[in-house]
């Protein structure tokens, strides 16, 4: 009976998370899954010694607690992969919120641009004139408004790469392709147990 097949996708979950602090999924979750790994393969040991001794009684016992814990680690391998994509959300709600931040000052400072381009054309004695009782002639004021737009898109925009470093960091698809691995190597391990633990409580 091969007891390790999923149980080495589950090993690299636990050592890939290591690196995985500050996203939902933290290293009590994997830590939980492991040692229920580990139970559910003693488990798993004293079933065979009783399949082979035919002690259906025993093995009927040790089968149904065997059953019920691959039954928590799948459910746990579900919360694994919910939580990982609550946190997806999470970065995806950031970019968002960036992006609604910054389009307005970012168009803003295209239309003072924009209008520096249309006072170039306009008359210098014009412009002296109406710039200093009209802020939409007043080259000085819309340089001045163009620079401070400008180191506040500067601003925002470095708070958000610092931010998606962090993302970047606590992102790591191989710990969900792990997971996905995991459940999937589980569900195609506990097939056959599954017929015989059944078996063997009919007898």
């Amino acid at each position: 009976m091969n007891t390790s097949k999923h149980i080495i996708s589950l090993a690299i979950i636990y050592i890939i998370s290591a690196n995985f602090a500050n996203a939902q999924v933290t290293n009590e979750d994997i830590e939980s899954i492991q040692h229920k790994v580990e139970t559910a393969n003693q488990i798993e040991g004293d079933l065979e010694i009783y399949l082979k001794q035919k002690n259906v009684n025993a093995a009927c016992f040790s089968g149904k607690k065997l059953q019920l814990l691959w039954d928590e680690i799948s459910i746990d391998l579900k919360g694994l992969n919910n939580k990982y994509k609550e946190y997806e959300k999470t970065i995806e709600n950031d970019r968002q919120n960036h992006q609604n931040s910054i389009e307005p000052l970012i168009r803003r400072r295209q239309e003072l641009r924009a209008r520096r381009a249309e006072l170039l054309k306009v008359n210098p004695l014009k412009k002296g004139v109406l710039g200093s009782i009209n802020l939409n002639y007043n080259e000085e004021y819309i340089r001045n408004e163009e620079i401070e737009l400008g180191e506040l898109i500067d601003s925002y925009n470095f708070d958000y790469q610092e931010l998606m470093k962090i993302h970047t960091a606590n992102t790591r698809p191989e710990f969900i392709d792990n997971v996905n691995k995991a459940e999937n190597e589980l569900f195609d391990h506990r097939k056959t147990l599954d017929d015989q633990i059944n078996t063997a409580c009919k007898k």
